[in-house]
């Protein structure tokens, strides 16, 4: 999604009625996101970079609905359902996220 997104930019905005700055932003954002992610997945004591993940991924979500709900964009009923079910995974993600931070046992 992350490459996708730049480099559609373009003919994503038309079809989905979404600035296309908007888009592009969003898949650079997302490159260095991954990266973060998958250093979190390989540190020994995950909790905290899981945390710090887990509250950007509920970021977005809230963002992506906001976008929709304001008055901000005029996406076609194809984009906002593309904002409303990435946002849904995204909810997704971070609730899975969230359960393994409940499963962790405690370090001292």
């Amino acid at each position: 999604m992350g490459a996708l997104l730049p480099s559609g930019a373009k003919p994503l905005s038309d079809l989905l009625g979404l600035p296309r700055f908007l888009l592009t932003e969003a898949g650079i954002l997302l490159l260095p996101f991954a990266l973060v992610v998958a250093w979190a997945a390989k540190r020994a004591d995950r909790a905290g970079p899981t945390r710090v993940v887990v509250g950007a991924n509920v970021a977005w979500v809230v963002g992506s609905l906001v976008l929709v709900a304001g008055p901000w964009l005029q996406p076609t009923p194809l984009g906002t359902a593309f904002v409303l079910v990435q946002a849904a995974a995204v909810a997704g993600i971070a609730l899975l996220q969230a359960a393994a931070l409940g499963q962790q046992p405690a370090t001292a």
